[in-house]
C-alpha cells in the first residue's frame, strides 16, 4: 500500500514539474487578455482536451514512434542530458540567452482567432 502511495506521489511530481502549470498559466494570462470569461473558459478547455489528448497518445504510441524513426530511449535520455548540460553551462556562465521574443512575434501570436492548440496546449 505505501509503495503504490509512493508511486502516485512521484508519478504526480514528475508529471507537475514536466507540464510546468505556472508557465503555462502566464502564458494562458497573456494571450486571453482580451477575452470575456465564457472565452476564456472555452480556450482553456480545448487546450486541455488537446494536452491530455497528446499525452495519452505518446504514452501509448511513444515507443512505437521512437522505433519508427530508429530513437532509443537511451539515446533521447543522452540527448536530454546533453541538452540539460548546455543549458547548466550557459547558466554557469552568467550568458544571456540567445532567445528572444519580439513585439512582431508577440502580436502575431495574440492575433491568431485560436490560441488554445498552439501555444498553450503544445508549446
Amino acid at each position: 500500500m505505501i509503495e503504490t502511495i509512493a508511486f502516485f506521489i512521484y508519478a504526480f511530481a514528475s508529471i507537475f514539474v514536466i507540464v510546468n502549470p505556472v508557465a503555462g498559466l502566464i502564458t494562458f494570462i497573456s494571450l486571453t487578455s482580451g477575452m470575456n470569461t465564457a472565452e476564456r473558459r472555452e480556450v482553456a478547455k480545448r487546450s486541455v482536451m488537446v494536452a491530455c489528448l497528446l499525452a495519452i497518445v505518446f504514452a501509448i504510441f511513444g515507443e512505437l514512434i521512437l522505433r519508427f524513426f530508429g530513437v532509443t530511449v537511451d539515446c533521447l535520455r543522452v540527448a536530454g542530458g546533453i541538452l540539460l548540460f548546455t543549458v547548466a553551462l550557459d547558466m554557469m556562465h552568467a550568458r544571456i540567452s540567445r532567445e528572444s521574443v519580439t513585439m512582431e512575434e508577440i502580436r502575431d501570436a495574440t492575433r491568431r482567432e485560436d490560441v488554445s492548440i498552439f501555444p498553450i496546449a503544445i508549446p
